[in-house]
């Protein structure tokens, strides 16, 4: 028996708020204001129910609202603050890039000149007029060169 009345006091709420929020709510305002006063003051007290109950849960989902806006404001804070490191990475790399680019030309431009300067050795009317240390030391240069090149080529390679 208590739960009926509990249900029919809340489907009269409902059809109060209906009455009240609907288009034709000046005719049912009306029509209450001409019941009993106690009747009157019992319909009031039941649509101002509901109309707190509402305020409430318009709070609680402005609340929420709220809440689920801050953790997206912090969330795009995280991806903005990533996206700039890595375009700081990027521009380091690049530099990287650069530099090593200009030290392998030096490299190959250095390598070439020993390169001539070897084939004039080995080109020379008389080959054993070319001390055999200073050959070998060219050799020995030619081949750190191309190390070198090699480390630089390899260094590029693994930093894209």
């Amino acid at each position: 028996e208590t739960t009926d009345e509990t249900e029919l006091s809340r489907l009269l709420q409902l059809v109060l708020g209906c009455a009240v929020s609907c288009d034709r709510k000046q005719f049912y305002i009306e029509h209450i204001m001409l019941l009993e006063e106690s009747v009157q003051h019992v319909l009031m007290n039941a649509i101002q129910e509901l109309m707190v109950k509402e305020i409430r849960k318009n709070n609680e989902e402005y609340s929420e609202l709220g809440d689920q806006l801050k953790h997206a404001l912090e969330e795009l804070n995280r991806v903005v603050e990533a996206k700039e490191e890595i375009e700081h990475r990027c521009r380091e790399l690049d530099l990287q890039i650069s530099t090593l680019q200009d030290d392998k030309v030096g490299l190959i431009q250095e390598t070439s000149r020993l390169n001539e300067r070897l084939q004039q050795y080995e080109n020379a009317e008389d080959a054993e007029s070319i001390p055999r240390s200073r050959y070998k030391t060219l050799q020995e240069r030619i081949q750190s060169q191309q190390e070198e090149v090699f480390k630089l080529e390899t260094s590029k390679y693994f930093s894209h």
